[in-house]
């Protein structure tokens, strides 16, 4: 009805034209908005005006103005014009379309502006007048969907120093990291982001009286996990454990993500973000109690991280470069101990965490940063940042492996057979954790290799259990997770996925239920995988030497401290005192262990193996 009396306006507009005997130049309509833009020479945010006039023509569309238009741009405003005037059932080609940008001293390109540009078409051709002091920023596609831009960061504070009441920008996945960036965004300019997806959600502001506070980006950092209900973690490391490490690794993340939390919250702008990690961080305390130790230390990491760039967000582009480069030091530094029959399964840890960390910083490294707006620095910041909180657990599991005593081991060569064998069996999913595993195969650290390659088929693999019920996933990690308890590694996950079964059986909610109990499944996966080659790595040690490999327990200094992001400081004293106690415990355990590990050496055949998971073949 709506398009039908758009429709009757526009042609009784061009009937009277024709009547009085206007002329084909003769305006039809015009629009006008400021649409946000990024300068490349400095990367500062700008808005710029933006007038459509609407004549008699032929279908042609011209963007005039700056001293050369991008071919983008050209077609971002053909896609606007064409969808707008098959939105108010008109036909375009008996139109001009003149876009005139008003910068004649710059170039301009990129489809950013296509949303404001059909916003600009639909106003013009259908005498509906636009909001005043608003603008939006996003790309269009044929079908009025809008897309996804860059820059946000800079357009918005453009938009706030123009006094803009609120700034329209392109829907982002729930809980992303851009939403991410738009919560940051919106407390730091005080503009409202309100996301739009479509077209006829954009007229919905556009056209409107809409209170756009009211539709404001929102953000929760907080997961309504059944903590205090939950039982404690009820299945026991078979072998490998050393638990008080893993404590200590867990106590360790939290603390260097309270630190950046605290940074955060003294910050006035982002106070109630800082409590809410903070709250996230206490329910960790809870869990990792219950023994749910890679569960609380996983998401201490997590909160550890979504702090970057509201820490940061201040942070010069020159200066983020200099974090990075520090970084790719740091990680590169590191260095594995020595081998042993105690601390394998940490070493394997920490050289999975290391080699992780050095892949994401190389990543960053090979882009080309000449052209970097803030939305872009905080990205890499936050995943120099994930590289970097890598290698300092990898820095951490190093100097707790080098106290964990033992007579020094290295693989057998039918080891190299089982990470090539687990290298094919991975290879149909190229990602970080192939190239990573392949990497360390090529150093000949099989083992790290192996559980590299296990990580890259659980996670595969447990991509076709989509489709099933919550129960039947339930069932399954219920089952798998119970029998994957050898080494430290493993024992965690299981107990992980049991986590998650609880969660899902909790849940009321059955979208919900189903994402924990495919949480579940995958965790449990993972956690039979890295059982069962934990189990074959420690067959395939061989001693290198007849000696005991101990060391004396002293504080731990970690490289961390020497890599300086300038909030992300890692905080290495607050751990001195938990790392002195199992210190002293890691010397009397390893006179002890070393006793018995060499009788336990030749007893293998002995130990408890865990059971063996009989999988459904593949049809």
């Amino acid at each position: 009805m709506q398009k039908d009396i758009y429709t009757l306006i526009v042609m009784f507009t061009l009937f009277l034209s024709v009547g009085l005997g206007l002329t084909s130049s003769q305006v039809i309509g015009s629009a006008v908005m400021y649409a946000p833009a990024v300068l490349l020479t400095n990367n500062i945010g700008t808005l710029t005006r933006i007038n459509l006039t609407i004549y008699n023509g032929n279908g042609i569309v011209n963007v005039i103005g700056p001293l050369n238009v991008g071919s983008s741009t050209n077609q971002s405003a053909n896609i606007a014009v064409k969808y707008a005037t098959n939105l108010l059932n008109l036909d375009y080609s008996h139109y001009k379309f003149v876009y005139s940008i008003k910068d004649n001293t710059s170039n301009v390109s990129g489809p950013s502006a296509g949303a404001a540009m059909t916003i600009l078409a639909i106003s013009a051709l259908s005498y509906r007048k636009l909001r005043d002091n608003f603008t939006m920023t996003g790309t269009i596609n044929p079908k009025g969907t809008i897309g996804q831009i860059g820059g946000v960061y800079d357009k918005a504070g453009a938009a706030h120093y123009r006094d803009m009441n609120f700034i329209m920008v392109p829907k982002v996945q729930n809980g992303s990291f851009e939403e991410q960036l738009y919560l940051l965004t919106q407390k730091e300019f005080g503009i409202p982001l309100v996301q739009v997806s479509n077209i006829s959600q954009a007229e919905y502001f556009a056209f409107g009286t809409n209170n756009a506070s009211e539709n404001m980006t929102k953000y929760s950092f907080y997961v309504n996990y059944h903590i205090n209900t939950i039982p404690n973690a009820g299945l026991n490391c078979t072998d490998s454990c050393n638990i008080s490490a893993f404590k200590g690794l867990q106590q360790y993340t939290l603390n260097i993500s309270n630190s950046a939390v605290n940074l955060l919250v003294s910050q006035p702008k982002f106070t109630d973000v800082g409590n809410e990690l903070l709250n996230v961080n206490s329910e960790t305390k809870i869990l990792a109690s219950k023994g749910y130790l890679y569960m609380a230390a996983d998401i201490e990491f997590l909160n550890y991280l979504n702090t970057v760039i509201f820490i940061n967000h201040n942070t010069s582009i020159s200066d983020g470069l200099t974090v990075l480069n520090n970084t790719s030091i740091y990680c590169s530094n590191l260095n594995s101990p020595k081998l042993t029959n105690t601390n394998y399964d940490y070493v394997i840890g920490a050289q999975l965490r290391n080699g992780w960390g050095v892949y994401t910083i190389n990543t960053i490294n090979a882009l080309n940063k000449s052209k970097m707006d803030t939305d872009l620095m905080l990205t890499l910041l936050k995943n120099g940042a994930e590289a970097h909180a890598w290698c300092g657990a990898a820095d951490f599991m190093y100097n707790q492996s080098k106290r964990m005593g033992g007579y020094s081991v290295s693989y057998m060569n039918s080891l190299k057979n089982m990470a090539k064998n687990r290298l094919s069996r991975a290879s149909a999913y190229p990602g970080m954790y192939l190239s990573t595993a392949n990497i360390l195969y090529n150093k000949g650290d099989y083992g790290a290799a192996i559980i590299d390659a296990d990580y890259v088929y659980s996670f595969s693999n447990t991509s076709k259990a989509q489709n099933m019920s919550a129960s039947k996933l339930n069932g399954l990690a219920d089952s798998i997770a119970k029998n994957s308890t050898y080494g430290v590694w493993a024992t965690q996950f299981a107990n992980e996925a049991l986590f998650y079964v609880y969660q899902s059986n909790m849940d009321i909610n059955s979208s919900l239920a189903h994402d924990d109990a495919l949480s579940a499944y995958q965790s449990a996966v993972l956690a039979s995988q890295i059982s069962n080659d934990t189990l074959n790595i420690y067959n395939n040690l061989i001693r290198t030497t007849s000696s005991t490999t101990t060391t004396l327990p002293t504080t731990i200094v970690s490289k961390a401290s020497t890599t300086t992001y300038p909030i992300l400081v890692y905080q290495n004293s607050r751990m001195d005192y938990f790392a002195l106690s199992f210190s002293i415990s890691a010397f009397i355990i390893s006179v002890i262990a070393g006793i018995i590990a060499s009788l336990a050496y030749h007893n293998s055949k002995k130990r408890i193996k865990p059971k063996r998971i009989k999988r459904r073949r593949k049809k």
